[in-house]
Protein backbone atom coordinates (compact mmCIF):
# COMPACT_ATOMS: atom_id res chain seq x y z
CA UNK A 1 0.00 0.00 0.00
CA UNK A 2 2.86 2.31 0.85
CA UNK A 3 4.62 1.45 -2.43
CA UNK A 4 1.40 2.21 -4.36
CA UNK A 5 1.25 5.63 -2.69
CA UNK A 6 4.83 6.40 -3.76
CA UNK A 7 4.09 5.23 -7.32
CA UNK A 8 1.05 7.54 -7.59
CA UNK A 9 3.07 10.48 -6.21
CA UNK A 10 5.88 9.83 -8.69
CA UNK A 11 3.47 9.74 -11.61
CA UNK A 12 1.76 12.93 -10.50
CA UNK A 13 5.11 14.62 -10.04
CA UNK A 14 6.11 13.51 -13.51
CA UNK A 15 2.93 14.95 -15.01
CA UNK A 16 3.44 18.23 -13.16
CA UNK A 17 7.02 18.41 -14.42
CA UNK A 18 5.84 17.84 -17.99
CA UNK A 19 3.24 20.61 -17.66
CA UNK A 20 5.83 23.01 -16.23
CA UNK A 21 8.27 22.16 -19.01
CA UNK A 22 5.54 22.75 -21.60
CA UNK A 23 4.64 26.11 -20.09
CA UNK A 24 8.31 27.09 -19.96
CA UNK A 25 8.68 26.17 -23.63
CA UNK A 26 5.71 28.36 -24.63
CA UNK A 27 6.69 31.25 -22.35
CA UNK A 28 8.58 33.23 -25.06
CA UNK A 29 5.59 32.90 -27.43
CA UNK A 30 3.23 34.03 -24.67
CA UNK A 31 5.39 37.05 -23.87
CA UNK A 32 5.60 37.97 -27.55
CA UNK A 33 1.83 37.78 -28.02
CA UNK A 34 1.31 39.70 -24.79
CA UNK A 35 3.59 42.46 -26.00
CA UNK A 36 1.82 42.57 -29.38
CA UNK A 37 -1.60 42.66 -27.73
CA UNK A 38 -0.70 45.58 -25.47
CA UNK A 39 0.93 47.41 -28.37
CA UNK A 40 -2.26 46.92 -30.43
CA UNK A 41 -4.43 48.02 -27.49
CA UNK A 42 -2.29 51.11 -26.88
CA UNK A 43 -2.47 52.05 -30.56
CA UNK A 44 -6.26 51.86 -30.71
CA UNK A 45 -6.77 53.59 -27.36
CA UNK A 46 -4.55 56.45 -28.52
CA UNK A 47 -6.36 56.64 -31.86
CA UNK A 48 -9.73 56.64 -30.09
CA UNK A 49 -8.63 59.37 -27.68
CA UNK A 50 -7.38 61.53 -30.57
CA UNK A 51 -10.62 60.95 -32.50
CA UNK A 52 -12.69 61.91 -29.48
CA UNK A 53 -10.69 65.13 -29.01
CA UNK A 54 -11.30 66.05 -32.65
CA UNK A 55 -15.00 65.16 -32.37
CA UNK A 56 -15.41 67.11 -29.13
CA UNK A 57 -13.83 70.19 -30.71
CA UNK A 58 -16.07 69.89 -33.78
CA UNK A 59 -19.21 69.50 -31.68
CA UNK A 60 -18.27 72.60 -29.68
CA UNK A 61 -17.65 74.51 -32.91
CA UNK A 62 -20.90 73.27 -34.45
CA UNK A 63 -22.79 74.36 -31.33
CA UNK A 64 -21.49 77.91 -31.66
CA UNK A 65 -21.94 78.19 -35.43
CA UNK A 66 -25.35 76.48 -35.55
CA UNK A 67 -27.06 78.23 -32.68
CA UNK A 68 -25.02 81.42 -32.43
CA UNK A 69 -27.01 82.96 -35.29
CA UNK A 70 -30.20 82.87 -33.19
CA UNK A 71 -30.77 85.41 -30.45
CA UNK A 72 -32.01 82.60 -28.19
CA UNK A 73 -28.99 80.43 -28.95
CA UNK A 74 -29.43 76.70 -28.46
CA UNK A 75 -32.75 77.35 -26.67
CA UNK A 76 -34.21 77.98 -30.13
CA UNK A 77 -34.35 74.19 -30.52
CA UNK A 78 -36.76 74.21 -27.58
CA UNK A 79 -38.84 77.27 -28.42
CA UNK A 80 -39.27 76.65 -32.16
CA UNK A 81 -41.26 73.40 -31.70
CA UNK A 82 -43.18 74.91 -28.79
CA UNK A 83 -44.34 77.84 -30.94
CA UNK A 84 -45.64 75.35 -33.52
CA UNK A 85 -47.28 73.26 -30.79
CA UNK A 86 -49.13 76.24 -29.29
CA UNK A 87 -50.45 77.39 -32.66
CA UNK A 88 -51.51 73.91 -33.79
CA UNK A 89 -53.06 73.02 -30.42
CA UNK A 90 -55.04 76.25 -30.43
CA UNK A 91 -56.32 75.64 -33.97
CA UNK A 92 -57.27 72.05 -33.22
CA UNK A 93 -59.10 73.07 -30.05
CA UNK A 94 -61.06 75.78 -31.89
CA UNK A 95 -61.94 73.56 -34.87
CA UNK A 96 -62.36 70.08 -33.37
CA UNK A 97 -62.73 70.71 -29.65
CA UNK A 98 -60.73 69.16 -26.82
CA UNK A 99 -61.56 65.47 -27.31
CA UNK A 100 -58.24 63.63 -27.88
CA UNK A 101 -56.78 60.20 -27.17
CA UNK A 102 -53.83 61.90 -25.47
CA UNK A 103 -53.04 65.41 -24.30
CA UNK A 104 -53.28 67.71 -27.34
CA UNK A 105 -49.94 69.38 -26.58
CA UNK A 106 -48.28 65.99 -26.24
CA UNK A 107 -49.90 64.84 -29.48
CA UNK A 108 -48.27 67.62 -31.48
CA UNK A 109 -44.99 67.38 -29.51
CA UNK A 110 -44.60 63.71 -30.43
CA UNK A 111 -44.85 64.75 -34.07
CA UNK A 112 -42.91 68.00 -34.13
CA UNK A 113 -39.85 67.15 -32.05
CA UNK A 114 -39.05 63.93 -34.00
CA UNK A 115 -39.71 65.69 -37.32
CA UNK A 116 -37.45 68.63 -36.45
CA UNK A 117 -34.80 66.14 -35.37
CA UNK A 118 -35.03 64.44 -38.78
CA UNK A 119 -35.14 67.73 -40.69
CA UNK A 120 -32.21 69.41 -38.98
CA UNK A 121 -30.04 66.29 -39.00
CA UNK A 122 -30.57 65.87 -42.74
CA UNK A 123 -29.94 69.51 -43.65
CA UNK A 124 -26.92 69.94 -41.38
CA UNK A 125 -25.17 66.76 -42.58
CA UNK A 126 -25.99 67.63 -46.20
CA UNK A 127 -24.12 70.93 -45.90
CA UNK A 128 -21.43 69.95 -43.38
CA UNK A 129 -18.57 70.22 -45.92
CA UNK A 130 -19.51 73.72 -47.08
CA UNK A 131 -19.64 74.97 -43.49
CA UNK A 132 -16.30 73.43 -42.46
CA UNK A 133 -14.20 73.44 -45.62
CA UNK A 134 -11.47 75.54 -43.99
CA UNK A 135 -10.83 72.77 -41.44
CA UNK A 136 -9.96 70.20 -44.12
CA UNK A 137 -6.37 71.49 -44.20
CA UNK A 138 -5.82 69.51 -41.00
CA UNK A 139 -4.98 65.89 -41.79
CA UNK A 140 -6.58 64.64 -38.55
CA UNK A 141 -10.05 65.73 -39.69
CA UNK A 142 -12.06 63.55 -42.06
CA UNK A 143 -15.48 63.91 -43.67
CA UNK A 144 -16.85 61.30 -41.26
CA UNK A 145 -15.89 63.55 -38.32
CA UNK A 146 -18.16 66.31 -39.63
CA UNK A 147 -21.00 63.82 -40.06
CA UNK A 148 -20.60 62.41 -36.54
CA UNK A 149 -20.36 65.87 -34.98
CA UNK A 150 -23.48 67.20 -36.71
CA UNK A 151 -25.49 64.04 -36.03
CA UNK A 152 -24.57 63.79 -32.34
CA UNK A 153 -25.28 67.48 -31.74
CA UNK A 154 -28.75 67.32 -33.29
CA UNK A 155 -29.67 64.12 -31.43
CA UNK A 156 -28.54 65.50 -28.08
CA UNK A 157 -30.26 68.87 -28.66
CA UNK A 158 -33.72 67.64 -29.66
CA UNK A 159 -33.73 64.69 -27.27
CA UNK A 160 -33.04 67.02 -24.34
CA UNK A 161 -35.61 69.54 -25.61
CA UNK A 162 -38.29 66.84 -25.90
CA UNK A 163 -37.41 65.44 -22.47
CA UNK A 164 -37.69 68.85 -20.82
CA UNK A 165 -40.99 69.56 -22.57
CA UNK A 166 -42.45 66.19 -21.57
CA UNK A 167 -41.35 66.59 -17.94
CA UNK A 168 -42.86 70.07 -17.81
CA UNK A 169 -46.10 68.85 -19.36
CA UNK A 170 -46.23 65.92 -16.93
CA UNK A 171 -45.74 68.32 -14.04
CA UNK A 172 -48.57 70.66 -15.04
CA UNK A 173 -51.02 68.17 -16.56
CA UNK A 174 -52.80 65.13 -15.16
CA UNK A 175 -53.38 63.30 -18.47
CA UNK A 176 -49.77 62.62 -19.45
CA UNK A 177 -48.38 59.17 -18.85
CA UNK A 178 -45.52 57.15 -20.30
CA UNK A 179 -46.58 53.61 -21.20
CA UNK A 180 -43.51 52.37 -23.07
CA UNK A 181 -40.35 54.42 -22.82
CA UNK A 182 -38.50 52.09 -25.24
CA UNK A 183 -40.95 52.98 -28.01
CA UNK A 184 -40.23 56.66 -27.45
CA UNK A 185 -36.46 56.19 -27.43
CA UNK A 186 -36.44 53.84 -30.41
CA UNK A 187 -38.78 56.11 -32.37
CA UNK A 188 -36.49 59.08 -31.79
CA UNK A 189 -33.44 57.05 -32.81
CA UNK A 190 -35.16 55.84 -36.00
CA UNK A 191 -36.15 59.38 -36.99
CA UNK A 192 -32.58 60.50 -36.27
CA UNK A 193 -31.11 57.69 -38.37
CA UNK A 194 -33.46 58.59 -41.24
CA UNK A 195 -32.02 62.10 -41.09
CA UNK A 196 -28.46 60.79 -40.94
CA UNK A 197 -29.04 58.46 -43.90
CA UNK A 198 -30.71 61.18 -45.95
CA UNK A 199 -27.95 63.67 -45.14
CA UNK A 200 -25.18 61.26 -46.13
CA UNK A 201 -27.00 60.42 -49.38
CA UNK A 202 -27.34 64.11 -50.31
CA UNK A 203 -23.82 65.07 -49.18
CA UNK A 204 -21.97 64.02 -52.39
CA UNK A 205 -24.42 65.80 -54.72
CA UNK A 206 -25.22 68.87 -52.63
CA UNK A 207 -22.38 71.02 -53.98
CA UNK A 208 -22.52 69.73 -57.54
CA UNK A 209 -26.11 70.66 -58.27
CA UNK A 210 -27.37 74.01 -57.01
CA UNK A 211 -31.05 73.00 -57.30
CA UNK A 212 -30.64 70.32 -54.61
CA UNK A 213 -31.24 72.83 -51.82
CA UNK A 214 -34.51 73.99 -53.41
CA UNK A 215 -35.66 70.41 -53.93
CA UNK A 216 -34.85 69.47 -50.33
CA UNK A 217 -36.72 72.52 -49.01
CA UNK A 218 -39.79 71.61 -51.09
CA UNK A 219 -39.61 68.01 -49.87
CA UNK A 220 -39.32 69.04 -46.22
CA UNK A 221 -42.26 71.45 -46.50
CA UNK A 222 -44.40 68.72 -48.01
CA UNK A 223 -43.21 66.18 -45.43
CA UNK A 224 -44.26 68.57 -42.65
CA UNK A 225 -47.90 68.13 -43.72
CA UNK A 226 -47.95 64.39 -44.51
CA UNK A 227 -45.78 62.87 -41.75
CA UNK A 228 -48.40 62.55 -39.05
CA UNK A 229 -47.72 65.80 -37.17
CA UNK A 230 -51.37 66.93 -37.43
CA UNK A 231 -53.11 63.58 -37.51
CA UNK A 232 -52.79 59.89 -36.72
CA UNK A 233 -53.47 56.86 -38.89
CA UNK A 234 -56.98 56.43 -37.47
CA UNK A 235 -57.92 60.01 -38.41
CA UNK A 236 -57.54 59.36 -42.16
CA UNK A 237 -60.16 57.51 -44.26
CA UNK A 238 -59.07 54.03 -45.24
CA UNK A 239 -58.95 54.83 -48.98
CA UNK A 240 -56.26 57.46 -48.28
CA UNK A 241 -54.50 56.02 -45.24
CA UNK A 242 -52.98 53.22 -47.30
CA UNK A 243 -50.72 55.79 -48.98
CA UNK A 244 -49.38 56.94 -45.61
CA UNK A 245 -47.87 53.50 -45.07
CA UNK A 246 -45.26 54.35 -47.72
CA UNK A 247 -44.06 57.33 -45.66
CA UNK A 248 -41.26 56.18 -43.34
CA UNK A 249 -41.49 59.44 -41.36
CA UNK A 250 -45.13 58.72 -40.56
CA UNK A 251 -44.14 55.33 -39.13
CA UNK A 252 -41.48 56.98 -36.96
CA UNK A 253 -43.87 59.60 -35.57
CA UNK A 254 -46.52 56.98 -34.79
CA UNK A 255 -43.87 54.85 -33.09
CA UNK A 256 -43.00 57.72 -30.73
CA UNK A 257 -46.69 58.33 -29.98
CA UNK A 258 -47.25 54.67 -29.18
CA UNK A 259 -45.07 55.14 -26.11
CA UNK A 260 -47.75 57.42 -24.63
CA UNK A 261 -50.95 55.70 -25.81
CA UNK A 262 -51.83 52.21 -27.06
CA UNK A 263 -54.23 53.82 -29.55
CA UNK A 264 -51.26 54.53 -31.82
CA UNK A 265 -48.63 52.26 -33.30
CA UNK A 266 -50.81 49.48 -34.67
CA UNK A 267 -49.69 50.19 -38.24
CA UNK A 268 -46.03 50.92 -37.48
CA UNK A 269 -43.60 48.83 -39.54
CA UNK A 270 -40.12 49.12 -38.01
CA UNK A 271 -38.55 46.94 -40.70
CA UNK A 272 -39.78 49.36 -43.37
CA UNK A 273 -38.03 52.25 -41.59
CA UNK A 274 -34.84 50.21 -41.27
CA UNK A 275 -34.92 49.41 -44.99
CA UNK A 276 -35.02 53.12 -45.82
CA UNK A 277 -32.22 53.83 -43.33
CA UNK A 278 -30.03 51.03 -44.69
CA UNK A 279 -30.55 51.94 -48.36
CA UNK A 280 -29.88 55.64 -47.87
CA UNK A 281 -26.90 55.19 -45.55
CA UNK A 282 -25.14 52.50 -47.59
CA UNK A 283 -25.79 54.31 -50.88
CA UNK A 284 -24.57 57.59 -49.39
CA UNK A 285 -21.40 56.06 -47.95
CA UNK A 286 -20.59 54.42 -51.28
CA UNK A 287 -21.04 57.74 -53.10
CA UNK A 288 -18.95 59.62 -50.54
CA UNK A 289 -16.17 57.04 -50.77
CA UNK A 290 -16.22 57.08 -54.58
CA UNK A 291 -16.35 60.86 -55.01
CA UNK A 292 -14.49 61.97 -51.88
CA UNK A 293 -11.85 63.97 -53.75
CA UNK A 294 -14.48 65.63 -55.91
CA UNK A 295 -16.48 66.56 -52.81
CA UNK A 296 -13.45 68.16 -51.20
CA UNK A 297 -12.64 70.15 -54.34
CA UNK A 298 -16.13 71.64 -54.79
CA UNK A 299 -16.08 75.34 -54.03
Amino acid sequence: MKNLKFIVQDRLQSKYNNIFMLLEAYRPIYLEYKECFFAWLTFWMTALANWWRVLHALIYRETRTSWGEHSLGIFWAFFEPISHILVLAGLKYLILGGDNEINVFLFFATGLFPFFLFRNTLTKIKSCIDANRALLVFSQIKISDFIFARAILELATYSCAFFLFTVGLYWFSDDVQVLNILSIINGFLLMWMLGVGGGILLLPINGRFKFIDEMVNVFLRAAYFVSGIFFSFSDIPSQFSIYLEYNALFHGVEYVRSGFSYVYGAHVDISYILIWISVMTVSGLLLVNKHEQAILNIK
